[in-house]
Parts: C-alpha cells; sequence; structure tokens
C-alpha cells in the first residue's frame, strides 16, 4: 500500500470519526434542546451505525463496502447538516464531502496498485 493510500484511509478515518463525534453531540449534549428516545435510535441506526462499520472497513480492507456503508447514512447526513441553517449540524456537510473524497482516493490508489 502506497503512502497516498494510507494518507486516504487517514483522511477518511478523521472524517469517519468526526461524523461520530458530532453524532455523539447530537444525541447525548445537544445544545439545542433534549433529544427524543425515537430520533435517538434512527439516528444511530442510520448514522452511527453505519459509520462505524464503515470505519471498521476503512481499516481492515477498503473497498466497496465504504461506498455502500457511505450511502447508507448520506440522506441522514444531508438531512442533519441542511435542516436548520445556520448551526451546529451544518459540519455534517464537510464531513460528508472529505468522506467521499477520501473514499474516492483510497479507491483509485487501491485500483491503480497491484
Amino acid at each position: 500500500m502506497t503512502y497516498r493510500a494510507r494518507s486516504g484511509i487517514a483522511a477518511a478515518a478523521a472524517a469517519t470519526l468526526g461524523v461520530l463525534a458530532l453524532t455523539g453531540v447530537f444525541l447525548y449534549a445537544n445544545p439545542y434542546g433534549d433529544t427524543s428516545a425515537d430520533t435517538k435510535q434512527i439516528v444511530l441506526l442510520t448514522l452511527a451505525l453505519p459509520n462505524v462499520l464503515s470505519l471498521v472497513a476503512c481499516l481492515m480492507r477498503p473497498g466497496k463496502l465504504m461506498f455502500v456503508l457511505y450511502a447508507l447514512s448520506l440522506p441522514a447526513g444531508l438531512y442533519l447538516g441542511l435542516a436548520a441553517l445556520p448551526g451546529l449540524w451544518n459540519l455534517f456537510l464537510p464531513l460528508l464531502i472529505i468522506q467521499l473524497t477520501a473514499y474516492t482516493a483510497v479507491r483509485k490508489r487501491m485500483r491503480a496498485t497491484p
């Protein structure tokens, strides 16, 4: 694995950890109010679980699974990033963009190396 592929994996892992941290703030330290139990369950299933699995996939064996898990968390991340302007949750948008860019870079470099 080349240095560039490793740096892409590091960027993807950092963005994924950022999404997980922001999800944790949304669920357990929300400065805008309390989060209901139903909302917690939905956010855990649509954002936290795919991102945890994506982080594991990224660190173990980067590939198509990262994109599938990214696609699963994209609707919830876009909703949280676009629903309240301006707000803390707008940080979901740059993190999703960084994730997609890093995943694409890792995938390209993994294909280029024999």
